[in-house]
């Protein structure tokens, strides 16, 4: 399987939610989260395009429940807007993104945030084989100095973590996408903490840092629990992404608040 014929329909979505960003309506779920009408679009669009496709694969996206059926060899991840209270504010940072697990495992994605990064966006793709792209240009080794940190956290983190301890720079964005993806966007972001969230948001990333050498795991230690997640359970802990040694500094001085 391969997942190259998806960038461009990817591209296409990101590009049109680009168009209607100063015209959205905000509107609230259930839980309180934001959702525009843009979200639905493109979630039904995008779907529709990923069944036709891939019709023996697994769909879950984060607007519309499914039939999950773990006898299926593959799962794509769909999150038809990730940083959508930031992006109802007319604000940059959000993205579409869309993940492909093999069994419970992230093997490929497609990240696209038309209004993040350098003039024009930003594009990261990694299929099953090959390099990872980024705007075009394969991404072989990215080496990250330590000496210099900066990490990039969620907006609630200040909730549940005391980081008065870390030596170095952090920023927040309201993307979990944006925020792991920026080990490849951002030359001296070495690492970032993920809200306890849901498989879309992390998905396609996890799938391409990891092609990189860079780990994503929970605060605990513990692996990412995909085999529970696509049944849409929220995460059972924070997450932390970067290099070994990223992740090391970050779990010294985020301390959690009891």
């Amino acid at each position: 399987m391969m997942i190259e014929n998806l960038v461009e329909k990817v591209i296409h979505a990101g590009d049109y939610a680009a168009d209607m960003q100063h015209c959205v309506t905000r509107n609230f779920k259930a839980d309180g989260t934001v959702v525009t009408e843009v979200d639905m679009h493109i979630n039904k669009t995008l779907g529709q395009e990923i069944r036709k496709l891939f019709p023996d694969a697994n769909l879950v996206t984060e607007e519309e429940k499914e039939t999950f059926d773990p006898d299926r060899e593959y799962t794509f991840v769909l999150d038809p807007l990730d940083g959508t209270d930031a992006y109802s504010m007319g604000m940059p940072c959000w993205c579409v993104s869309l993940g492909l697990l093999k069994g419970s495992v992230p093997v490929a994605g497609i990240v696209y945030a038309p209004t993040w990064g350098l003039r024009g966006g930003t594009l990261i793709y990694a299929d099953l084989k090959g390099d990872v792209s980024l705007n075009g240009h394969p991404v072989e080794k990215i080496c990250k100095d330590i000496r210099v940190p900066q990490i990039m956290i969620p907006s609630s983190i200040h909730h549940y973590f005391d980081w008065s301890s870390f030596p170095g720079k952090i920023r927040g964005t309201g993307s979990a996408v944006i925020g792991i993806s920026s080990l490849l966007i951002h030359s001296q972001i070495i690492g970032a903490v993920i809200n306890r969230c849901y498989v879309w948001d992390i998905a396609a990333p996890h799938a391409i840092i990891k092609r990189l050498g860079f780990d994503l795991e929970y605060f605990s230690g513990e692996s990412v629990d995909y085999d529970n997640l696509v049944y849409r359970n929220k995460m059972k802990d924070y997450l932390i992404c970067g290099t070994s040694d990223a992740i090391s500094k970050i779990r010294e001085n985020f301390k959690r608040i009891l």
